[in-house]
């Protein structure tokens, strides 16, 4: 069979498995209320006699998250209200408002004033973006069963819908995660936000590899049982080019772990050069019996921790050789890699050794062996969604490859346009100092890892995680959805 015809089967396959687990949700999702006439009427009434409370929740709901029309009116006049110093939020204006759009119903509002406000608004608004949801997804399964779309759109209404409100609900618990950072954590997150009003979890994936490739093979860390790892982490972020500013992040982030360190190896580099010039010229003039007790100068080696994105698979593993400790690499463009990985099942391998630490060895075309004692290396991959699904293999999901991966998916609603801005840069000194002190605290070329043990509560936070989580993994999670829970 050839590649061509293999491909096509894969995606047959692919839309086979997707359709018959859309059919089953179809079939086995229940239809429940999906509406609380009631909740609504306590929320809007809450927002009516408590305006600062409008302003303070309005970002956790959309017009469409009422169900009732006159609901979604009313609602749609307070935004507006709100949004106008010169407008209170009373009967009178609300009244107003709606005659002048057509809108008024003298019962609706009626109800609303006399339902009683609501001192726990947020668990009426969960259950409304929950309601929400739902009513978007029983009209996909209609749809869906009258033949008006397939089960990949079917698929794809599905998990709109679960990321409907993501980033409100991730807004809210953002104070109460970040009270754990360090201040170094903290102010550079908030730093690279800056540029471009990222969301968190594009900061993350720049900030956490970065951060474990300036350690690499330098440490490891052990649960004391059964559990000790180098600091790998390989991330990917989904988003739109040029308007997400992918690469201005990752830049930006580099330049504030490392700072001027790649520069400084590789002068250090090219002055060795120089070196093993000279030394080399003085070796091949000396007489023929002099070179018998004198040993041919070896040519330098460049010491890296930003490794290169392009090259051969032999050419990543040789550089990995002469620089055991790791690293980190960003690829501007993940496509290519992920095709490179596919094409290469050998390299692939490697990658995955990469990833575990494990010991590789690996006989060269030319000749030889290279070791890698221990080749640690984090990534930070940026592509777009359409290459996305393009470069990626059902079996590299199947297999638990792709699991290997935190990604940060956004779409082009998540970004405001990107402006220059002559006086917010950032300080990356501040930073890259921290990145130097660590450097110097492990060395360069440190022969053995440190061991780092997990605190007595980390352990137990683990280990209760961990064995909660394995009693109803089987129940609850397909294999990929394990292997990608287990990792994380």
């Amino acid at each position: 069979m050839t590649r061509q015809a293999k491909k096509k089967e894969n995606r047959t396959n692919i839309f086979e498995e997707e359709k018959r687990a859309a059919r089953q949700t179809a079939l086995t999702r229940k239809m429940q209320p999906n509406y609380n006439t009631g909740a609504e009427r306590s929320v809007l009434s809450t927002f009516i006699f408590s305006p600062a409370k409008l302003s303070q929740h309005k970002h956790e709901l959309t017009i469409e998250t009422f169900f009732y029309e006159q609901h979604k009116h009313i609602y749609d006049v307070l935004l507006y209200l709100d949004g106008h110093d010169r407008l209170a939020i009373d009967e009178d204006f609300i009244k107003r408002e709606l005659e002048k759009r057509g809108q008024w119903n003298d019962n609706t509002l009626l109800d609303i004033l006399t339902a009683n406000p609501s001192h726990y608004i947020s668990g009426y608004i969960k259950e409304l973006q929950d309601l929400h949801r739902n009513r978007i997804v029983q009209d996909g399964i209609l749809r869906f069963q009258n033949g008006d779309i397939d089960a990949l759109k079917l698929n794809s209404i599905i998990v709109a819908s679960q990321n409907l409100y993501a980033a409100e609900e991730a807004r809210s618990t953002t104070d109460h995660e970040y009270k754990h950072l360090s201040p170094f954590m903290r102010e550079l997150l908030t730093d690279l936000k800056s540029i471009n009003d990222y969301p968190d979890s594009m900061v993350w994936a720049v900030m956490l590899p970065s951060m474990a490739g300036l350690i690499g093979g330098r440490a490891r860390i052990t649960n004391g049982i059964n559990i000790t790892v180098f600091p790998v982490i390989w991330t990917m972020i989904v988003a739109p080019s040029s308007l997400a500013a992918k690469s201005t992040l990752y830049r930006k982030a580099k330049n504030c772990i490392f700072g001027d360190m790649p520069k400084r190896l590789y002068d250090e580099f090219k002055h060795h050069q120089e070196l093993y010039r000279e030394q080399l010229k003085e070796f091949k003039y000396l007489p023929r019996d002099d070179k018998q007790y004198k040993d041919e100068p070896e040519p330098p080696m460049l010491k890296r921790v930003v490794f290169q994105n392009d090259g051969t698979p032999e050419a990543k593993i040789k550089s990995l050789f002469h620089n055991q400790n790791g690293g980190v690499v960003y690829y501007d463009e993940m496509k290519a890699e992920l095709e490179r990985s596919n094409a290469d099942q050998g390299y692939k391998a490697l990658k995955t050794s990469i990833f575990d630490g494990e010991t590789y060895d690996k006989e060269l075309v030319n000749g030889g062996v290279m070791i890698l004692e221990r080749p640690v290396l984090s990534e930070v991959g940026l592509i777009t969604k359409n290459w996305l699904l393009d470069a990626v293999h059902h079996n590299d999901i199947a297999s638990g490859f792709m699991a290997r991966y935190l990604f940060s998916v956004n779409s082009r609603q998540d970004f405001r346009p990107l402006q220059i801005d002559e006086g917010g840069s950032i300080n990356t000194a501040k930073y890259s100092k921290v990145g130097e002190f660590i450097m110097n605290m492990f060395g360069m070329d440190r022969d053995e890892p440190a061991l780092f043990r997990l605190s007595h509560a980390a352990r137990q936070k683990h280990k209760q995680w961990f064995n909660e989580y394995s009693k109803t993994v089987y129940e609850t999670e397909t294999d990929e959805e394990a292997t990608a829970s287990y990792r994380l």
